[in-house]
């Protein structure tokens, strides 16, 4: 999903029903819901892992020192919504 249609999406929620809580289930079968307390964040989505963007540069560092041979370039693709 995009983030535009995502948008999209919470703006016809909003209009209808007003300022409502945001959740979030803990698995794709619903076994928990809970209060999503974090704003989303960016960063780079690859093989099901998330870097965010204000660790890029640690992470480039991290990744440099291991044996200097390797150079890595993150690019923001995904939002982290919680």
């Amino acid at each position: 999903m995009k983030l535009s249609t995502y948008i999209e999406e919470c703006q016809k929620i909003l209009e209808k029903y007003g300022d409502l809580d945001v959740i979030y289930a803990s698995d794709d079968e619903g076994n928990d819901y809970n209060l999503v307390h974090h704003t989303p964040c960016v960063g780079e989505y690859e093989n099901r892992e998330f870097t965010l963007e204000a660790h890029f540069d640690e992470a480039e560092e991290y990744i440099d020192g291991v044996d200097g041979s390797e150079t890595v370039n993150y690019t923001v693709n995904a939002v982290c919504i919680n």
